[in-house]
């Protein structure tokens, strides 16, 4: 039960930290952001770019897919250019993984003394919106620290191990586990982490842990749909859009899991295998959504 309550705040400090992180930048930083996306507009590699550095920024694609879509959804940006910045927030988050998988437990409590503090300390609304970006980021990074040690914990028990077990070796349990933690948790980078945990610990094999990769991305491409889904036709374009080159490409690496795992392990630690596995799959999505975009 205990671990449970974990679990749930651990999220729920996700949740909080990303709203704080999306309030402070699109504060402080709205204006900005919008003026660069109109730059953008009708070139590949500016949008791709935005989508990738305000994803890392944020820590989550789906904050960015979603402020993509109400650019095309207030004509600022083309549909096409608004689905290309979704393509770079994917990839974005696969960096967001790396640096969050190195597990720095100095970082969390710095960034949020000084977002604290400076936002206590700041006098201009455009200073205290940046400090309470800085504090939000801060929440990300410890939520995430903090499901990490619970996931630990959980390898720790029995009927856990027990429950996991008896789904070993059946894939579209993994995948399917992986989307609804993802949808719980409103974040594919926890999911993935998490994945990181479980294979560390020694609770499932490579395999396993790389099937929970892939749910985690259906899981990140449809997070945006079902919040989308009663906007506007122009907003839900570009997701729906995503979210097809998302499947497409989750469907071409799936059968051939078994493959990466023996070719991956021969060349990195097992902890790193599913974050680069993250990564290419989301530089795979992005190459072909670019393609045909």
């Amino acid at each position: 039960m205990s671990l449970l309550i974990e679990i749930l705040g651990s999220i729920a400090l996700l949740l909080w930290g990303l709203r704080m992180v999306r309030t402070g930048v699109m504060r402080s930083y709205g204006t900005n952001l919008k003026r660069f996306a109109r730059r953008s507009e009708g070139r590949v590699i500016p949008a791709l770019t935005s989508g990738l550095v305000v994803a890392a920024l944020l820590q989550s694609s789906t904050a960015t897919i979603l402020i993509a879509a109400s650019f095309a959804g207030q004509s600022l940006i083309s549909i096409s250019s608004a689905f290309i910045t979704m393509l770079g927030a994917d990839v974005g988050t696969t960096i967001a993984v790396l640096i969050a998988s190195q597990k720095f437990t100095t970082i969390p409590p710095f960034l949020l003394a000084i977002g604290v503090f400076g936002f206590i300390g700041s006098k201009e609304n455009k200073w205290k919106n940046v400090f309470r970006a800085v504090s939000g980021l801060g929440m990300i990074l410890l939520a995430l620290l903090l499901i990490s040690r619970t996931a630990g914990q959980l390898s720790e028990l029995n009927q856990f191990r027990v429950f996991l077990q008896i789904f070993e070796n059946q894939p579209v349990f993994f995948v399917f586990f992986a989307l609804i933690l993802t949808y719980l948790a409103y974040s594919s980078l926890a999911v993935v982490l998490l994945s990181v945990s479980f294979l560390v610990t020694g609770l499932i094999g490579l395999s396993d842990g790389l099937y929970l990769v892939l749910g985690a991305n259906l899981g990140s491409g449809l997070l945006p749909l079902i919040s989308n889904w009663r906007s506007s036709a122009i907003e839900r374009t570009p997701v729906m859009a995503n979210m097809i080159v998302r499947v497409i490409c989750i469907a071409a690496f799936y059968p051939f899991v078994n493959y990466v795992t023996q070719f991956a392990i021969e060349f990195m630690s097992i902890e790193l295998v599913p974050a680069f596995y993250h990564l290419s799959l989301n530089l795979t999505v992005a190459v072909i959504g670019i393609i045909f975009s």
